[in-house]
């Protein structure tokens, strides 16, 4: 397996029964794999549905592991990628915390996420719509 390819595992579980779906061991082993750094989970109920998120970090930019899934008062993200341009990130910043920070400073998702140029792949949440919109 080429290291390079290698980046962090996210996981999400929607259920509009109530129940919370957590992860399985086999499931969580392949992404400790992925993101062997540092592992964090949320459980949440936003309007009818249960949500369950599981990130594995492999740090490769920054200075400090910045543990997903992040949250805030607007958003819930989980990002796994790499930003090479379109985002201003210096070597010492987590390409995690620029894009939070770029959501943040933003109005318009779709244009943050097209100025972006590297592998990703992420969950987004954004509680301010009133019927919460995810982002896949």
């Amino acid at each position: 397996m080429n290291p390079g390819l290698i980046m962090c595992g996210i996981f999400l579980s929607l259920s509009s029964t109530g129940q919370n779906c957590p992860i399985d061991d086999g499931t969580r082993a392949l992404l400790q794999k992925r993101g062997p750094d540092t592992e964090c989970e949320l459980s949440l109920i936003i309007g009818n549905y249960s949500l369950y998120l599981c990130s594995t970090v492999l740090h490769m930019r920054g200075d400090t592991i910045v543990k997903q899934p992040r949250k805030s008062d607007r958003f819930i993200l989980q990002w796994n990628g790499e930003i090479f341009d379109g985002l201003d990130v210096s070597h010492h910043e987590n390409d995690t915390l620029s894009f939070f920070k770029a959501l943040h400073a933003s109005k318009d998702v779709r244009a943050v996420l097209s100025q972006i140029k590297g592998p990703w792949a992420f969950c987004l949440i954004d509680v301010h719509f009133s019927f919460s919109c995810l982002f896949l």
